[in-house]
């Protein structure tokens, strides 16, 4: 079966068979198409590596979403590369980056620097009990 067959739900445009595709699942099933003649250790690294990001990224974004999201959508990204469901939750992720990225630029200065030392103090305060 055709990668863009299993996503036909999805809205993608080809040229091909006029489905109508989102732009970034598009772009990701042609990443996908030149991964898949990488060899097996760079495969099987990427995996690892997207698996790694996204444990990071998780719980990350609910703290600090201008943080967590952009590292979620790069983890999402690199699985995308092998995964069918990493594909179609990169597509959901993308969007709702850009809805934030949207209310993030309509903060306040002020508000931008609460965030960024709450998540410093986050990071200190789990460095601090992870040496005890």
């Amino acid at each position: 079966m055709d990668t863009r067959e299993r996503f036909a739900g999805e809205k993608v445009r080809t040229e091909e068979n006029g489905i109508e595709v989102d732009g970034t699942l598009a772009r990701t099933l042609e990443r996908r198409e030149r991964h898949r003649g990488r060899s097996i250790f760079a495969r099987a690294g990427v995996v690892a590596a997207g698996f790694g990001v996204g444990a990071v990224a998780a719980p990350l974004s609910i703290v600090a979403p201008e943080f967590g999201l952009p590292l979620l959508l790069f983890g999402l990204r690199l699985l995308a590369l092998e995964f069918d469901w990493a594909a179609r939750l990169y597509t959901k992720v993308a969007r709702l980056a850009k809805k934030v990225a949207g209310s993030l630029r309509k903060m306040w200065p002020k508000s931008k620097v609460g965030v960024a030392l709450t998540v410093l103090a986050l990071v200190a305060v789990v460095y601090l009990v992870a040496i005890r």
